[in-house]
């Protein structure tokens, strides 16, 4: 599994393989992506890539979560790893400081105690300034609390 961001896919949510990617049918899809270029033709979407043969099963988008506050940057996806239910976030934080706490604020907490997450993405922030940065800048800090909080709750 990878996930991309910026990525210029077709305004289509599932991407299926090609026929000739592997010998049979797999109930998993190739790419899942979250931009409908149509509608938002300048706009950089997310996605996740899953490998056919994944264990991961019954991939679906939440479309609960694609409001006009995260501008196709959080792509939520939901699925089955044998008896578990797992979601995958794919995060594209505003690059705009101002911008990064209502959007971290805003991301879903809403799950079972049970539920697995696998997060990903690019935060446009950093976690430590000792490690993530030559120069550390107060803007790259700005989201750094609010992200924290969000992990927590998962």
């Amino acid at each position: 599994m990878a996930f991309y961001q910026e990525t210029r896919f077709p305004n289509v949510y599932i991407l299926k393989p090609p026929p000739h990617a592997s010998g049979e049918k797999s109930p998993t899809p190739l790419a899942i992506g979250s931009v409908d270029h149509l509608a938002f033709p300048r706009a950089p979407g997310v996605a996740a890539t899953i490998h056919p043969t994944s264990s991961l099963r019954d991939l679906k988008v939440v479309e609960d979560y694609t409001a006009p506050l995260f501008n196709h940057r959080y792509l939520l996806v939901r699925g089955q790893l044998a008896d578990r239910v797992v979601f995958l976030h794919n995060i594209y934080a505003p690059a705009e400081a101002s911008e990064r706490q209502a959007f971290f604020d805003a991301l879903p907490r809403d799950f079972d105690a049970d539920d697995l997450h696998l997060v990903g993405g690019d935060f446009n922030i950093t976690l430590d300034d000792d490690l993530d940065a030559l120069a550390p800048s107060p803007g790259k800090r700005r989201g750094r609390h609010e992200l924290g909080r969000w992990l927590t709750a998962l």
